[in-house]
């Protein structure tokens, strides 16, 4: 799947693709794919890892912020008329069930797939967990983190200038990423633009390409590909992750229900793509720039909010958490040491005390290598023991060594998924740990179980070597010779951001 929906929506016969309804407060968006990668000529769909859509983690729990509310949902699609192996769902979902066939899921933008069956006749119900900030959490969060992926901020050399001196000047006055990204979304929806599947073919600039969102800049005429587009190469240009979503506008009304709720149609021509962008502690928001089209993401004060209940303003256009890291640089630093010159005369020079310095500088340097394998083998003595706090501590103090990040707010399960989609660790052995902390910390009524009754030390073992074998040579040489988890615990502030972890706005 690529970026070009020109054709299929100019196609002159229209049927109803979905028949939809939920228990929002209206009909939600559906996505099938998320696209990242921009090669200055077309956007590409994610490359990650997909598991089986059953399996532990496939589709996980959000993770959030403390502070940010979380509603969930439950969106019931049968399909009417469409042949497609990604399957149409509400964002973020955490469980898909009823399909019939073998179905995949990708954790790191939470869409399904299959390779061997298609959405033909499929009825099946999605449960989404939809984060709920507030507009002052927007306006307090930054754009970016250390869960992002490099693709998603990547820009190519040869931009045309009018995409970064447009995105520069709609938001001259914005004070935060947040109001940045509501300007371009109005400057979008102004009356400066207009929607229009024909000028892109006339003009000659039918495509997703820098150089036609240049052209599209200056037309001011497009439809969804082209507002999408534009959008998230003006928020990379503000230093802003960003990507691109294909799916389905929010369906129209029938006049039938079920259980209460409306049934939506959802037609062929409401094909459609939105972008998003990453922010820290809330996960991808989603935009809505095309003009005349769907509903603008806005965000309710605090004050204005009922209490705990839910309050599904735009519900449709909710933001979502999918965290997913981008994996830090390491850097080495190699010391040079230096060689003495003999002298003229028949005196020698005694090379002892050089050797002497050369081998406490060695021993000196040998020492944090050599307390963290002393801690690792306590731990791997008291995990063969079924502790399971200390088997996680294992997987958690690699991964720290090897850069990658593991923030105090992040979840085990969350985490797991992580090092399983992102970092080659075993889905068995990665599953077997996590659920043993989570007998540990979060065991119902206090009974904490922290003890398992099977040795953990082999499942610790094999996610560590995993991760170590999935690093690059000089992470795993930093993570030997200077493991910084002997200095940053896990859950700290700190072991939440990678060497080059985006922790301020704009980066």
């Amino acid at each position: 799947m690529t970026l070009q929906l020109g054709d299929d929506l100019r196609r002159p016969r229209e049927t109803v693709s979905l028949l939809v309804h939920s228990d929002m407060s209206s009909a939600p968006y559906l996505r099938a794919a998320t696209l990242s990668e921009f090669n200055g000529s077309i956007w590409e769909p994610d490359r990650s890892r997909s598991l089986p859509l059953g399996s532990e983690f496939a589709l996980n729990e959000v993770s959030v912020a403390p502070d940010v509310r979380v509603a969930e949902y439950t969106t019931t699609v049968e399909v009417k008329d469409l042949v497609s192996p990604w399957l149409p769902v509400t964002f973020p979902a955490v469980s898909v069930k009823g399909l019939q066939g073998d179905w995949e899921a990708v954790p790191y933008n939470r869409t399904v797939v299959s390779r061997t069956t298609s959405t033909a006749g499929q009825v099946y119900d999605i449960v989404s967990h939809q984060p709920k900030p507030t507009l002052e959490q927007m306006r307090a969060a930054n754009s970016g983190g250390p869960q992002i992926r490099d693709e998603t901020t990547a820009l190519p050399e040869d931009l045309p200038t009018i995409i970064r001196d447009t995105a520069q000047q709609v938001t001259a006055n914005a004070e935060n990423d947040y109001d940045a990204l509501a300007d371009l979304q109005r400057w979008f929806r102004s009356g400066e633009f207009r929607y229009s599947l024909d000028a892109p073919v006339e003009e000659g600039f039918d495509g997703s390409g820098a150089e036609a969102v240049a052209k599209f800049l200056e037309v001011k005429a497009g439809y969804c590909v082209h507002f999408a587009s534009a959008f998230a190469l003006m928020a990379r240009t503000l230093g802003m992750p960003s990507r691109i979503v294909v799916g389905y506008l929010p369906g129209n009304a029938t006049d039938d229900s079920v259980d209460g709720e409306t049934i939506y149609e959802v037609a062929s021509s409401q094909l459609h793509s939105w972008p998003e962008v990453y922010f820290d502690g809330i996960g991808w928001v989603p935009f809505e720039p095309t003009t005349g089209l769907g509903v603008p993401t806005t965000f309710a004060p605090a004050a204005t909010l009922p209490g705990t209940a839910d309050n599904p303003q735009n519900s449709q256009s909710e933001p979502s958490a999918s965290a997913t890291p981008n994996l830090p640089e390491s850097e080495r630093n190699n010391g040079d040491t230096g060689s003495s010159d003999a002298g003229a005369s028949s005196t020698a020079v005694n090379p002892l005390p050089s050797l002497g310095i050369v081998l406490v500088i060695l021993m000196l340097l040998a020492i944090p290598s050599l307390v963290r394998a002393a801690q690792t083998r306590s731990l791997l003595r008291s995990a063969e023991q079924g502790d399971a706090v200390a088997a996680w501590l294992i997987v958690m103090d690699a991964a720290i060594d090897l850069g990658i990040p593991v923030p105090a707010s992040e979840s085990p399960r969350s985490l797991g998924r992580r090092l399983i989609d992102e970092h080659g660790a075993p889905l068995a052995e990665t599953t077997q740990l996590v659920r043993a902390i989570e007998r540990a910390s979060y065991a119902q009524g206090g009974k904490h179980r922290l003890w398992e009754t099977t040795p953990m030390s082999d499942a610790a073992a094999a996610v560590r070597t995993a991760l170590f074998a999935s690093a690059t040579q000089g992470r795993r040489v930093v993570a030997i010779v200077a493991p910084k988890s002997l200095v940053i615990r896990p859950g700290s502030v700190y072991a939440g951001t990678g060497a080059r972890g985006r922790v301020t706005s704009g980066i």
